[in-house]
């Protein structure tokens, strides 16, 4: 069979040509400027400029120096290699741009509008032409930004809560603020958190899987209110709100990454990739100038992290406090005499009724003040679960019933005041210190380091009164008649919260540590200085429980009833264990320049290797300057039917 030829009109054969051509020359334009972007970038090394990188969260971590993303979700990345190749991710981001406007990725969102931040700064950088590269709308960015509206950018620190393992240091997090948000725009502003999901762990499993970056965390963001409830209502923890001197562009650039934070996973760590770590990697998109993030690598004590924020970087534009109920609760209560506190707690127990004769016989201004504590009293045995709903509500109602018959007339207490010395000037939690001391007649050089944090002789300002956590702290000595080196004590852990007691509070006092510490036993060796004994090394583990009061002459005085559990090969069990008891007192002087501790401690070992063990002494810390002090101690030991005095002066610097 033959074929038969058709003829084809001239001016149909160049149409079809020219449209094939131009099909052509548009997909070669198309992919000739995805390309020519991707160029364009490299030639710039864009994949190398600290905003890039601080937007993908690389960093080189721990003991490697090669860099990659602390964000553990795979759907933060858009190459498979973007968790550790920057260039890589790069690439694959801009290729993701051209994407047809119905192609999803995280969210079912076009890529354009899932890494917002990416886009705007990757626009910026490279110029597209929108004509070339079509801008995709992204209508819930877009709502989600209008409701927000920050004008400004606000880090606020929540002071110590020694209730819970994962507020010891405090915390951190950041407040959008805006000016469409009417007189009480802090309140209504919402708050950027990093926090980990422990489940239904307990405080001491929380702990432990923190240390070892067993729980994933992440970002979230709040309406501020409830975490001013959260913090300041439940958890008594006053705030400090230190606003950020950040221009338009950087906070709505800060936001944008938010945006594309949301729901990715990073591994959470107790003591370095915390809440004020992440915080400040979000921090760094808008100032990536600053390195202030890289001595935390380690170590990041929400206080510290502060302070290199508002003093390193030249952030601080203004600072508030925001004290806690309790704080403001102690305030009123201190404008009472004794007995008028003490009718507060008798109504706000329902022990009597605010419209008791004893009560409307006072003055109408110190009734008033009684009928407040005695309601914000209730409020704070409420939220601490002390008292039940149904009869807490009638006793309130029965008190503000009451208050609102008294006429008055302008502000029946002043707000508390704002402490002296807020928690960005305080000591740094990093401490050495270099000495001299002696054990009976043996002398000895000292040598110390502590990466944190507070303990109880140290300068007071700027951390929570009655609170000390030790951690890692490390003491070295040699001896000096023979070049001894001991480990003479290594602190894993320290924490000890002495919170005093009055007519509206009741906490109990408590400690608990763990130490590796060298011990006098009795043996063969080198000389010890006292007679029989030698140094051994041991395990100490120690806790206990008791009440601390404010007493006269600005004296915190204190006792506890403990129990400790020592754990050494040269121990004839293997262990030595029994109860004790522990009594002493803080006082300060000059402004807290000096400091005093005497004390006075007990512990009878019955279980294991048996012997009575006691100790007394004074010690002192004055301050010298802002971050350097000298520290003395000198006790009286008794242990295993021998008696000695030991003393150490010690220099000692904080960073």
């Amino acid at each position: 069979m033959r074929l038969r030829r058709t003829a084809i009109d001239p001016l149909v054969l160049r149409l079809v040509l020219a449209l094939c051509a131009l099909a052509l020359c548009s997909g070669a334009h198309a992919e000739t400027y995805e390309d020519e972007l991707i160029a364009a970038a490299t030639d710039r090394q864009l994949a190398r400029d600290p905003v890039w990188l601080a937007l993908l969260h690389f960093e080189a971590t721990g003991f490697d120096p090669t860099p990659r993303s602390l964000a553990d979700s795979s759907d933060f990345f858009l190459s498979p290699e973007g968790a550790h190749d920057a260039q890589a991710e790069l690439e694959a981001t801009l290729r993701a741009f051209f994407a047809p406007s119905d192609a999803v990725v995280r969210e079912r969102e076009h890529p354009q509008c899932v890494f917002v931040a990416r886009y705007h700064w990757l626009r910026e950088r490279l110029d597209f032409d929108p004509a070339r590269l079509p801008p995709q709308p992204c209508p819930k960015f877009d709502a989600w930004r209008e409701a927000i509206a920050p004008t400004s950018v606000t880090l606020v620190f929540p002071e110590a809560y020694m209730n819970n393992p994962s507020s010891m240091f405090g915390h951190t997090l950041l407040r959008f603020d805006s000016s469409a948000q009417g007189e009480r725009r802090d309140l209504l502003a919402y708050a950027a958190n990093f926090s980990a999901d422990p489940g239904d762990d307990n405080a001491v499993v929380f702990a432990w899987r923190g240390i070892l970056g067993g729980y994933p965390g992440g970002f979230n963001l709040q309406p501020y209110y409830e975490k001013v409830a959260e913090y300041g209502d439940w958890e008594q923890r006053d705030l400090w709100e230190y606003e950020l001197a950040l221009d338009q562009p950087s906070i709505d650039f800060v936001l944008q990454h938010l945006w594309e934070l949301r729901g990715v996973g990073f591994a959470y760590y107790f003591f370095d990739e915390n809440c004020s770590y992440q915080l400040l990697g979000l921090l760094r998109v808008a100032r990536p100038d600053l390195v202030y993030w890289r001595r935390f690598q380690w170590w990041a004590a929400p206080s510290d992290t502060v302070r290199a924020v508002v003093h390193d970087s030249g952030l601080l534009r203004s600072v508030d406090y925001r004290p806690s109920a309790t704080t403001v609760l102690r305030n009123e209560a201190a404008h009472l005499t004794p007995a008028a506190r003490a009718l507060a707690v008798e109504i706000a127990r329902g022990e009597r009724a605010p419209d008791d004769p004893e009560v409307a016989a006072l003055a109408e201004r110190e009734r008033a003040v009684v009928l407040t504590v005695a309601h914000d009293s209730l409020r704070h045995s409420f939220l601490a679960r002390d008292v039940e709903r149904k009869p807490a509500a009638e006793q309130a109602r029965r008190i503000l019933l009451a208050l609102s018959r008294i006429p008055q007339t302008g502000e029946l207490v002043p707000p508390p005041a704002v402490p002296a010395v807020r928690p960005d000037q305080g000591h740094g939690t990093a401490r050495g210190g270099l000495g001299a001391g002696w054990r009976r007649s043996r002398p000895f050089v000292q040598a110390g380091i502590r990466p944190g944090f507070h303990d109880l002789l140290d300068p007071q300002g700027g951390y929570t009164a009655g609170a000390a956590i030790d951690f890692l702290a490390t003491e070295l000595r040699v001896y000096g008649d023979d070049g001894q080196v001991r480990l003479q004590d290594l602190a894993l852990v320290e924490v000890e919260s002495l919170a005093a007691r009055d007519q509206l509070f009741q906490p109990i006092s408590w400690r608990v540590s763990s130490h590796v510490v060298s011990l006098l036993m009795p043996g063969q060796g080198r000389d010890s200085g006292v007679p029989g004994l030698v140094d051994r090394y041991a395990w100490r583990t120690e806790g206990g429980a008791g009440l601390a009061y404010d007493l006269p002459g600005s004296v915190l005085g204190y006792g506890l009833l403990q129990a400790d559990f020592d754990v050494s090969a040269y121990f004839d069990d293997g262990v030595s264990a029994g109860p004790g008891a522990e009594i002493g007192a803080y006082r300060s002087f000059a402004d807290d320049r000096l400091r005093l501790h005497a004390y006075a401690e007990v512990l009878e070992f019955a279980l294991g290797q048996q012997h009575t063990w006691a100790r007394g002494g004074l010690e002192q810390r004055l301050t010298l300057a802002h971050d350097v002090a000298l520290r003395f101690e000198v006790a009286a030991v008794r242990d295993y039917g021998e008696s000695w005095v030991e003393g150490v002066l010690e220099v000692q610097m904080y960073w």
